[in-house]
């Protein structure tokens, strides 16, 4: 444990197995001497590349660094480099623990970004063949080396239908859903689904993205009504879906959009978890509510070029959307996240399993189509001589609108 760490946040089935002293009541570090003497030491990664600096040296046969894809490269190779024991004749077991498709390091400088330590030492040996994906597969449908790679196919955490996107966008489609079935298919038959026993619900909403003058931060006023609108629908449920307002997860992508939906639920005594994709990384709840809150193109733009928000980063895509036990709520504006690949697979994913709605939205392919046919209408209609009485005649009616705002997207009718 750390020096700083304080006793109460230790559990009591820990602590006889830490570095607290009585006498200094805090915890130390241990004499080298007493350390050698354990067959299993944990540390943080951290703690562990300061090892060598307290004397531990060529000792350490065997480690194990868990969610190694979020750690620092550097700061991996330095709690593995001078600690293990090594030799030609036996070298050490080094067992790299985590998912290379989900959030890797957190790196602010751009300097230490353009020299790739933005890559945790998994990803970087995820990329190298030895470890790849093989298209050929053994008898049991394995397609990697299995004296590298071991991975965990077996999905405990989330509905079937939940984990299909992500599984086909980020892992091959080897993902098998295990969860329990009493907890992960709690929500199917909600009311309040667009379409039953389909657990994934898309809410279009065009609302506006706005900062206040005081903050360089985010917010959309008209997403964090619809966020206190699903939670209320959730904790007020008369019927089997109840649930506790600890068990609804809120991720946002913008400070100040958390800021507001937590002042808004604690006004209304919702205890909610409400943070951002970082926050919820390693975490999971029985429903998510995903906050979008971009609204406008142009700022998505901004966005893509400081890599900010959710378009930034396939990975925070697939840790969001991730997170949901049994049901996934995601409110963003339509016409806005079609724009990134993934955001539109989700889309299009919601339309075709009937969980869409809210604003009225058409596929972007679909659109094309229309717009096509609405083309030829027109062209046909700019050879007519309006100027002639006889051109059209008095039975004849015909009204072709077209309706596009900023706000509300493109739509065209045609009625006859």
């Amino acid at each position: 444990m750390a020096f700083s760490r304080e006793k109460r946040a230790v559990p009591d089935s820990v602590m006889s197995y830490t570095n607290y002293d009585e006498e200094t009541d805090s915890f130390v570090m241990p004499e080298v001497e007493d350390l050698m003497n354990y067959k299993i030491v944990a540390v943080t990664i951290s703690y562990g590349g300061r090892l060598f600096n307290n004397g531990i040296q060529n000792h350490f046969t065997h480690v194990f660094m868990d969610e190694a894809g979020h750690e620092i490269e550097a700061s991996a190779i330095g709690c593995l480099a001078s600690v293990t024991k090594y030799s030609h004749s036996s070298p050490p077991v080094i067992v790299l623990a985590g998912d290379p498709q989900q959030l890797g390091p957190i790196i602010r400088s751009d300097i230490s970004k353009k020299f790739g330590l933005e890559k945790s030492l998994l990803e970087r040996c995820s990329e190298r063949e030895c470890y790849s994906r093989s298209e050929e597969c053994d008898d049991l449908g394995y397609h990697y080396d299995k004296r590298m790679v071991t991975k965990l196919v077996r999905n405990y955490r989330s509905h079937p239908r939940i984990l299909q996107l992500p599984n086909e966008a980020f892992y091959n489609g080897d993902l098998i859903a295990a969860a329990d079935i009493t907890r992960s298919h709690r929500f199917v038959n909600w009311e309040h689904l667009p379409r039953r026993r389909f657990p994934i619900l898309f809410h279009g909403c065009e609302g506006e993205d706005t900062r206040e003058a005081n903050s360089p931060s985010w917010f959309n006023p008209d997403e964090v009504q619809y966020v206190k609108m699903y939670v209320d629908l959730l904790v007020k449920d008369t019927r089997q879906n109840r649930c506790k307002p600890e068990d609804i997860g809120i991720i946002t992508p913008y400070h100040k959009q958390a800021q507001k939906i937590r002042m808004l639920l604690k006004a209304h005594d919702y205890d909610c978890k409400v943070g951002s994709v970082e926050e919820f990384q390693g975490s999971e709840r029985p429903v998510i509510i995903i906050s979008t809150v971009r609204s406008t193109v142009d700022y998505i733009r901004l966005d893509l070029k400081h890599k900010l928000g959710f378009l930034a980063n396939k990975k925070r895509f697939n840790v969001a959307v991730t997170r949901a036990q049994a049901l996934l709520i995601v409110i963003g504006n339509p016409f806005t996240l079609e724009n990134d690949p993934n955001w539109k697979s989700m889309i299009d994913y919601c339309i075709d399993g009937g969980g869409y709605t809210g604003v009225d939205y058409v596929k972007m392919e679909d659109r094309n189509e229309s717009g096509t046919a609405i083309d030829e209408v027109i062209s046909g209609m700019q050879s007519i001589n309006l100027d002639e009485d006889d051109s059209i005649d008095d039975d004849d009616d015909f009204l072709l609108v077209s309706h596009v705002t900023a706000q509300e997207g493109p739509a065209w009718r045609a009625e006859e």
